[in-house]
């Protein structure tokens, strides 16, 4: 019964028009895929979170508007950072050092490199909320620093 199966798949895979072989081969599309242009950072609103679904537990860089003004996103999953208008997200580096709720301390993509420095002790504020004094240093892919600024990391759920 088996060889039965296996004669017609034998004769399909000798069928087709194999192309000649002095045809040139046909261009692949190739996606244009730039980098995002740094602009500096921008608060990350609320309608950003639910445009990318960025609720969760981790941490989070708080921008001079205090809590609730975004500049900075690090989950386990990955992190974000809005600039000239876009989210921007990043992978998380699973070799680097786990912050508080699955947040990693480095991300990076292609072009953007992230790290998170927060102090190793830091505010208990409610029951689910830490706020750490830290540091957030973002580099290009050249390497070349965009952001390095003391802020308050928040983390929690």
């Amino acid at each position: 019964m088996r060889m039965v199966a296996l004669i017609p798949l034998a004769l399909l895979a000798g069928c087709g028009a194999e192309p000649e072989p002095d045809a040139p081969a046909e261009p692949v599309a190739q996606p244009s895929v730039s980098a995002p242009v740094f602009a500096g950072l921008e608060e990350i609103t609320f309608t950003d979170l639910e445009e990318h679904d960025l609720f969760g537990a981790g941490c989070s860089v708080i921008g001079p508007g205090g809590p609730g003004s975004l500049l900075f996103i690090a989950m386990e999953q990955g992190a974000w950072f809005k600039t000239g208008g876009e989210i921007v997200g990043l992978d998380p580096d699973p070799k680097s050092a786990e912050l508080p709720y699955l947040a990693r301390d480095t991300y990076a993509s292609g072009a953007f490199w992230a790290q998170l420095k927060p102090a190793d002790e830091g505010e208990v504020r409610g029951e689910e909320v830490t706020d750490y004094d830290g540091t957030l240093t973002i580099r290009d892919g050249e390497g070349a620093v965009l952001v390095a600024q003391e802020s308050l990391i928040e983390c929690g759920a």
